[in-house]
C-alpha cells in the first residue's frame, strides 16, 4: 500500500482530510479538495487504491503515523467530526458504551426501557451476552442499577 501521508493531508483541529497529490490516473482528485464521501451508515470514507477507508481511521493514521489498534470512537457521537480531540482508539465494548440511548425508546437513559407491565427495566449486553438487571418503580432506579452493574465490570471507559 502506498503511504497515505504522501497523498492526503489532515488538519487535526478541523478534522478535514484533503488531497495533496494525485494517487492514480483513474481517480484524479483536485489537489486541495476535501477527500471522502458519505457512506450509507453516515460515516465519511475515502477511496484509495480501490479500497475504502473510513475517514476517522485515516485521520488517526495521518496524525499518529500508525493504524489504530481497536475501533475509533467519536467521543461526541458525531460520525463526521474527525477532529483528533474527538477520536479515541478503544475496544468494541468501549465504543458501544459511548452510544446514545435508542431515540425511539421512552427513556433517554442508557440501559433503561419501559417494560410491558409499566415498570422500568434495566438491561445491558456485554460481549454478546444479555443481562436483565431487574424491574424498578422509577426510571432513575433502573438507570442506577444499570450504572452500578457496568461499574462492577471494572470498565474504565464506562460513561453513564
Amino acid at each position: 500500500m502506498k503511504d497515505l501521508s504522501k497523498y492526503l493531508a489532515y488538519d487535526p483541529i478541523t478534522g478535514v482530510i484533503t488531497w495533496i497529490w494525485h494517487h492514480n490516473k483513474s481517480h484524479l482528485h483536485r489537489i486541495g479538495t476535501k477527500a471522502g464521501s458519505i457512506d450509507g451508515k453516515g460515516y465519511s470514507h475515502i477511496n484509495f487504491d480501490g479500497k475504502f477507508y473510513r475517514s476517522h481511521r485515516v485521520a488517526w493514521f495521518l496524525y499518529y503515523g500508525e493504524w489504530p489498534k481497536g475501533v475509533i470512537d467519536h467521543i461526541n457521537g458525531d460520525k463526521l467530526d474527525n477532529r483528533i480531540t474527538n477520536l479515541r482508539d478503544t475496544t468494541l465494548l468501549g465504543n458501544s458504551l459511548n452510544r446514545s440511548s435508542n431515540k425511539n425508546a421512552v427513556s433517554k437513559l442508557k440501559g433503561v426501557s419501559r417494560h410491558t407491565h409499566g415498570r422500568w427495566q434495566a438491561q445491558t449486553k456485554v460481549n454478546g451476552k444479555s443481562y436483565h438487571l431487574g424491574l424498578f418503580d422509577t426510571e432513575a432506579e433502573a438507570h442506577k442499577a444499570y450504572c452500578d452493574f457496568r461499574l462492577s465490570l471494572g470498565d474504565a471507559e464506562f460513561r453513564p
